[in-house]
């Protein structure tokens, strides 16, 4: 399972070493891997999901990548609270 250059290769499980992990979790984006002793001021790693067709094809090439996660919270929000407003405004006038 390809991630991102920087951290993918720590958790292939060809290399994969269990004595470096406290606890892994999975999600459909990232995984987060909690380690037992701190690599500089790192505890945890947590490299983001790459397509492996992708990653793969970059890989033949050298070419660096990464994946970025876009946080939608604000539009969601906003979508909520500027329709809220202009009904409670126009209820007002």
């Amino acid at each position: 399972m390809p991630w991102g250059n920087e951290y993918r290769a720590q958790f292939r499980l060809q290399t994969f070493d269990p004595e470096k992990w406290v606890r892994i979790r999975i999600s459909d984006r990232t995984i987060v891997g909690h380690l037992k002793t701190p690599e500089g001021s790192k505890t945890a790693l947590v490299p983001v999901r790459v397509e492996p067709d992708l990653a793969s094809r970059l890989d033949k090439f050298k070419v660096p990548y990464t994946r970025v996660i876009q946080t939608t919270k604000v539009r969601d929000l906003m979508s909520w609270v500027i329709p809220s407003l202009i009904f409670l405004e126009s209820g007002i006038s």
